[in-house]
Parts: C-alpha cells; sequence; structure tokens
C-alpha cells in the first residue's frame, strides 16, 4: 500500500524506497509475477514517467484475475492524459466493484 501511496503522490523518493520491500512480499508464482508488472509500473508514475508506465504494464484484458492491474492501468492511462483508455478501465472496475 506504501508504494501505492507514493506512486498516486509522485514521490519519487518515497516510491524508490518501497519497491523493494513491495516486490519482495509477493509470492513466487504466476500471480506475484503478474502483481510485480503493477508495482514496477506503479512505481514509474511515482517517479513521474507515466508514459513509461504504461509501456511497463502494457495492455490488460479486464478480468476479474486481472482487477488490480485493470485499476491501476486505469490510474496510470488517467496520469498519462489518455483519457479514452482511462475511462474503459474505470467504467470496467465501476461495473465489476468487488462486493
Amino acid at each position: 500500500e506504501r508504494l501505492i501511496v507514493a506512486a498516486l503522490n509522485r514521490d519519487a523518493a518515497a516510491t524508490r524506497r518501497t519497491l523493494p520491500a513491495a516486490l519482495s512480499t509477493l509470492p513466487d508464482d504466476e500471480a506475484g509475477r503478474r502483481i510485480a508488472v503493477v508495482f514496477r509500473a506503479m512505481a514509474q508514475l511515482g517517479t513521474g514517467d507515466a508514459a513509461g508506465a504504461l509501456a511497463t504494464i502494457g495492455p490488460v484484458t479486464p478480468s476479474l484475475r486481472e482487477y488490480d492491474a485493470v485499476l491501476a492501468r486505469a490510474e496510470i492511462a488517467l496520469a498519462a492524459r489518455q483519457w479514452d483508455d482511462a475511462v474503459a478501465g474505470f467504467t470496467w472496475v465501476r461495473d465489476h466493484v468487488r462486493a
């Protein structure tokens, strides 16, 4: 959570400081690797590189399994001023929010 907060606040120092700890908590499996990509993309966002963050996270197929990635990509798209992508992501999240 600290990494995400730092990234959304564009706090580059905190982002760099918290990324290693965030990555170290992930399991060494497919789900962990997917979240690692999200964490790395959010870290790029935190350093002000929204375009790089979009490239890192890449396309995300909306699904409940990819919920966190869909939300992160929407946030990154918003920061990158990719309005259509941001709206599509946030709309999907709104329509599929976890109960």
